[in-house]
């Protein structure tokens, strides 16, 4: 069935058992305006539960990575993990490199910070508890799909359209004005994915075509091997009844937290401006600021502004 031949979310669910449910659940409806159905088709893969479940599949995976890095992993990679929860990524590893994959569908996060979070909670569990040899430390690849262009423009203020960037550990040298670098060396690279770079200046097709596919969400108008086993795979996944199951859980849990931390934050708000407001009046009874600071928890600077 393709996106535009996509029947209504009720016709779907006939045809493979599944009832039509919200995304919030059934004791949080109550709580939202408008309910949310759960149309599988309408998927992106560039959504974390389907682009998961799409880099898992060892031979689409050793693709992805040949035509990102330039690197063929044919005959080494032995398997691709998956870990399923409300964030979702691709882990594999050879005798030599380990490869941890993530897709960043918006700019709430800071991607540069997570990925050196990502590679040492890696490195770490590399080597046992007073390990000296950090020779046995593999070499690492940490790798973002983002949808935003993260970095516009270069420090001299050049703008950026790469739709690849990595990034290793250099030290630079400035030699008579000329601009020099030497390596660090430690085998440790971030890589990023630029989705939003233009796809009609890459000259790489079998590049060009996975930036076509992961922009549009279902296909690309360059024909490539990756993306033709990517979008097989999608739609071998959204005909299963099984992954049609678990992905409508994976969505539920996952938006139930966004809900639950939406409350906490809700919560937080309020809290914060009655303790304002009991700020104002202690500053109005000439109170000290370090009994206001005590009561209300808020800053000094916090504080003097309202004065």
């Amino acid at each position: 069935m393709s996106i535009k031949d996509n029947k209504h979310v009720d016709d779907i669910s006939c045809q493979t058992n599944i009832s039509p449910m919200s995304f919030f659940g059934d004791e949080n409806k109550n709580n939202i305006n408008q309910e949310i159905l759960f149309d599988i088709e309408s998927i992106k893969i560039t959504e974390n539960v389907l682009f998961t479940s799409i880099l898992v599949n060892k031979n689409i995976f050793k693709e992805f990575i040949n035509v990102i890095l330039g690197i063929n992993r044919e005959q080494h990679i032995d398997s691709v993990a998956g870990y399923r929860g409300v964030r979702l990524d691709v882990y594999a590893e050879d005798k030599t490199t380990i490869y941890n994959i993530e897709i960043q569908t918006s700019d709430e996060h800071n991607i540069p910070k997570r990925t050196r979070v990502y590679s040492g909670n890696i490195d770490r569990k590399q080597l046992k508890r007073g390990e000296k040899n950090f020779n046995k430390i593999k070499r690492l690849y940490i790798i973002f799909v983002s949808t935003d262009n993260i970095f516009k423009k270069t420090e001299l203020g050049t703008e950026i359209n790469e739709p690849i960037l990595i990034f290793e550990n250099i030290a630079l040298l400035n030699r008579n004005g000329c601009m020099d670098y030497v390596k660090l060396n430690d085998e440790s690279y971030k890589v990023i994915v630029n989705i939003a770079c233009d796809s009609n200046k890459i000259n790489n097709k079998d590049l060009k075509s996975l930036i076509e596919l992961l922009k549009d969400g279902y296909t690309a108008e360059t024909p490539s091997n990756l993306s033709n086993m990517m979008e097989s795979e999608a739609k071998r996944l959204k005909a299963d009844d099984e992954w049609r199951s678990d992905s409508m859980l994976t969505y539920e849990q996952a938006l139930t937290k966004k809900m639950e931390e939406g409350r906490k934050e809700g919560r937080k708000e309020g809290e914060k401006k009655r303790n304002l407001e009991v700020a104002k009046s202690m500053l109005s009874d000439n109170l000290p600021i370090k009994m206001i600071i005590r009561y209300t928890g808020l800053s000094e600077e916090e504080i003097e502004k309202l004065r």
